[in-house]
């Protein structure tokens, strides 16, 4: 086989419901030229792979496989695979996704061929459901079935991803510095607007499909907001010079935004509060106020909460997640001394064999001046107390003992006799978690005497 004009670059993990359909509408495709198929799995646990290595033994010599090792996550696993091809085009597809039109590949060549100066082309797209039911019959409007700018994307336009045909050459040029972003689709193809206008062809080739385990259109909206910021945040430098002020002014009220999103946020649980509440909102209230850039954090173990109420803050901020039995708290070898700008964790500790060590180490990685955020369980009522029952340890006066060479900003907790007594005494629909939600009037009598969680924020020296 010559070296391929174009390459099909399929991504899938755990699409065992929608591969075929995918594939299938690949194969299908109409052309006169050589060209293939590339499928990069991220390492599925639900019979995904086995479908697809059926498929390469079925077409040897036109499908390749990019098999991960272990999970990397959708974005390494995407740029694992765009830049394996040697071709010149380059059309992607998601595995839940597929294509309609047999001719769509060729039409789009076609007028890449025809038309030098452009970067690249998209059609139309319908939007299904898991079982193909049609939601939408049209994912261009009207005002945007045109050849399209840098202007009409930075405005919120991005062409159908599973529609476009790349010229790879551009393509390569961008992925070789791709930063660390959620939403690909979008800063591609602001970028491939430098290199020329990009095409229009007025059909309906795609499907898009939106179903509960998909993993942008399931997003909240406060996660999409900060990955646009990070979005934009990256693009800085990167876009035509008339379009930077209106770049800037984005940067600037989607940051207000996220910011906003921080200081409103009331932490509840369907209105209700929860033993969290008093706490996440004194760490919200202290972050909001601390100054500087920091551009790198480390979360021990994933804290969904503390890292949302700093990515408001700080969109741009690097954020590495440990996870045992990968990572030990109480030994961070992975990591070099200074090398973190905040550490955080959340009731983690009082379930460490040896916290204090653990402390120690979060501490070893934090770079001087850096920030420590920590969060303790130090009565759960359903689970006891503390692991070794080192209950002390775990009170806010213990919790902040545990940190060496480091200048303490706040230490404190709360409890409440009655939300302990509550929790243990109904169910209120959380399982084993019991009682997890109350009225206002129960979390608003801070009771010392009962403490439940508490938390430590600090400096290191």
């Amino acid at each position: 086989m010559n070296s391929p004009l174009v390459s099909v670059c399929l991504i899938t993990y755990n699409h065992k419901e929608f591969i075929e359909k995918a594939i299938d509408s690949v194969l299908m495709q109409k052309v006169n030229f050589d060209w293939e198929l590339v499928i990069a799995d991220d390492y599925s646990t639900d019979g995904t792979r086995e479908i697809i290595a059926e498929y390469k033994n079925r077409y040897p010599n036109f499908i390749k496989l990019i098999l991960q090792e272990k999970n990397v996550g959708p974005t390494p696993n995407w740029l694992k695979l765009i830049k394996t091809p040697n071709c010149k085009y380059i059309a992607y597809l998601d595995g839940d996704d597929y294509w309609k039109d047999p001719y769509k590949i060729q039409k789009q060549v076609e007028f890449l061929e025809g038309n030098e100066e452009f970067s690249m082309c998209f059609t139309n797209s319908t939007i299904v459901d898991q079982n193909e039911n049609i939601i939408k019959s049209s994912r261009v409007d009207e005002k945007n079935k045109k050849n399209t700018n840098q202007a009409d994307i930075l405005q919120g336009f991005v062409p159908p991803t599973n529609t476009v045909l790349y010229r790879n050459k551009y393509l390569q040029e961008i992925v070789a510095c791709f930063p660390e972003i959620t939403n690909g689709d979008y800063y591609v193809s602001v970028n491939m607007a430098n290199y020329g206008p990009i095409g229009y062809l007025d059909s309906i080739t795609a499907a898009y499909r939106i179903h509960p385990a998909g993993s942008w259109s399931n997003r909240d909206d406060d996660s999409r907001r900060i990955q646009y910021v990070k979005t934009l945040l990256s693009l800085r430098g990167k876009v035509q010079k008339q379009n930077e002020q209106f770049l800037e002014n984005q940067i600037i009220a989607n940051l207000n935004a996220v910011n906003e999103l921080n200081k409103t946020d009331k932490f509840l649980d369907n209105n209700y509060w929860t033993p969290q509440t008093a706490m996440l909102r004194a760490i919200r209230d202290t972050v909001v106020q601390i100054d500087g850039d920091p551009k790198a954090a480390l979360s021990i173990d994933k804290n969904p909460d503390l890292e949302k109420i700093l990515l408001r803050k700080w969109p741009e901020i690097n954020m590495t997640v440990t996870s045992w039995p990968e990572y030990d708290a109480q030994n961070l070898n992975q990591f070099k001394n200074d090398t973190f700008d905040i550490v955080f964790s959340s009731q983690i500790l009082e379930h460490i064999p040896k916290p204090w060590i653990a402390a120690k180490e979060m501490v070893r990685v934090l770079k001087k001046g850096g920030i420590g955020i920590h969060t303790s369980c130090a009565y759960n009522p359903r689970k006891g107390y503390p692991s070794y029952k080192d209950y002390y340890r775990f009170l806010p006066d213990g919790l902040a003992e545990l940190f060496e060479d480091v200048d303490i900003w706040i230490k404190d907790g709360w409890g409440s006799k009655q939300a302990l007594i509550y929790n243990l005494a109904v169910n209120d629909g959380n399982g084993a978690l019991g009682g997890r939600r109350f009225v206002e009037a129960m979390a608003l009598e801070n009771d010392i005497n009962y403490p439940w969680h508490t938390w430590v924020i600090f400096q290191k020296k």
